[in-house]
């Protein structure tokens, strides 16, 4: 009977992500406004404290980040879509001054290309060659713009869809608590809701803050060393640092591009990434786990997986929640006593544990 109850609960898991993949466009936009309002959630409460009804609070945050954006983005726009149209001629730029780098690789590809000649079968002479059809595709701008078109549809369903959450949190609350039969389920229920709502919004809001400062001083530092649209680059660092380990190396290695576009140079045009990686560094090594503390931190390895899953998953929309979605998950596992073993499997190292064997030690000595 159990093996029966596995092999069910295991169909339902395959049917859930099968949906989730294939109604994309419909789950996603709600995803996205589930995690707006736990990273806002905190300012709303805040802001109950001085008798502001959560709607009218709610409606003010929203408009404000939504005016902030908007602002950002017409003042980003311009550059963005001129780096983009020019894309295909910088990286020919890019890829003239690495010519001395490419040589040993060009020996490489030379050689492997006259095998395959030699392997090459000749085709029989009455038989004409197919003709070639040339397909043209559309341009980086044109696919850009029609991108943005679907992005821009997906943001505003999941801006309205965050108002509704953090307006009617405490309604969805007291539905849930009301459901409930036994006066001790209503209090363990709400004393779980409470505190992951505090473990993921914390979490979510300090690392949004985190990001922001990391972007801002990204910027300063790629305008100090001389890079054009500096901002640019800041507000990229910003929003590629929710995606773990593999933000990093596409904000570099956009930074080196740049670099070698407008400097002469190789060692001028490592400066950027240099910088960049420098400032991460002590981001993450300094900034994030004195702010978070290491009860909140997670396991690198699980966030290695779980970005590379929702990355193939959901694409890039997938790999900036793969994050939330580990928060949110962990914060369940650590209030149900069946599912502690794999919270704590998510978390990182316990406190105290610095880096070194001690914590390693301290496990083996408690399992014997």
């Amino acid at each position: 009977m159990g093996g029966l109850t596995w092999a069910v609960s295991g169909l339902l898991v395959i049917a859930a992500f099968y949906t989730l993949y294939f109604a994309y466009d419909f789950f996603m936009p709600f995803a996205g406004g589930i995690v707006v309002a736990l990273v806002l959630s905190p300012i709303v409460s805040f802001l109950c404290r001085f008798h502001i009804p959560r709607t009218l609070s709610a409606a003010v945050i929203l408009a404000v980040l939504v005016v902030s954006f908007s602002s950002a983005f017409i003042q980003l726009a311009g550059p963005a879509a001129e780096w983009i149209q020019t894309a295909p001629t910088l990286l020919s730029n890019v890829e003239r001054k690495l010519l001395p780098i490419k040589k040993s690789v060009q020996d490489v590809k030379k050689a492997a290309a006259e095998v395959e000649k030699a392997a090459d079968v000749t085709p029989d002479k009455g038989k004409s060659a197919p003709m070639a059809v040339m397909v043209t595709p559309p341009s980086m701008l044109t696919r850009f713009v029609g991108g943005f078109q679907h992005t821009v549809l997906h943001l505003g369903i999941c801006v309205i869809f965050a108002y509704f959450l953090l307006s009617y949190a405490d309604v969805f609350q007291e539905k849930i608590i009301d459901a409930s039969p036994r006066v001790q389920q209503k209090k363990q229920i709400l004393a779980v809701t409470e505190q992951i709502e505090r473990d993921v919004s914390g979490y979510l809001f300090a690392v949004t803050l985190i990001n922001v400062g990391l972007g801002v001083s990204v910027g300063v530092a790629m305008h100090l060393i001389g890079l054009p649209n500096a901002p640019l680059w800041g507000v990229m660092a910003a929003v590629l640092n929710f995606i773990p380990y593999f933000g990093l190396v596409s904000g570099m290695g956009v930074v080196f591009i740049i670099g070698l576009q407008n400097f002469d140079t190789l060692s001028q045009a490592l400066l950027g990434p240099g910088i960049y990686l420098l400032l991460n560094g002590l981001e993450n090594q300094f900034l994030t786990p004195s702010l978070l503390g290491r009860r909140l931190l997670l396991n690198p390895a699980v966030i290695f997986v779980n970005v590379i899953f929702w990355g193939w998953f959901w694409g890039v929309a997938g790999a900036l929640l793969a994050v939330p979605f580990l928060i949110v998950l962990k914060g369940i596992c650590n209030h149900f006593a069946p599912l502690n073993a794999f919270g704590e499997f998510l978390s990182g190292r316990r406190a105290g544990e610095n880096g070194n064997a001690n914590g390693h030690k301290t496990a083996v000595a408690k399992a014997r």
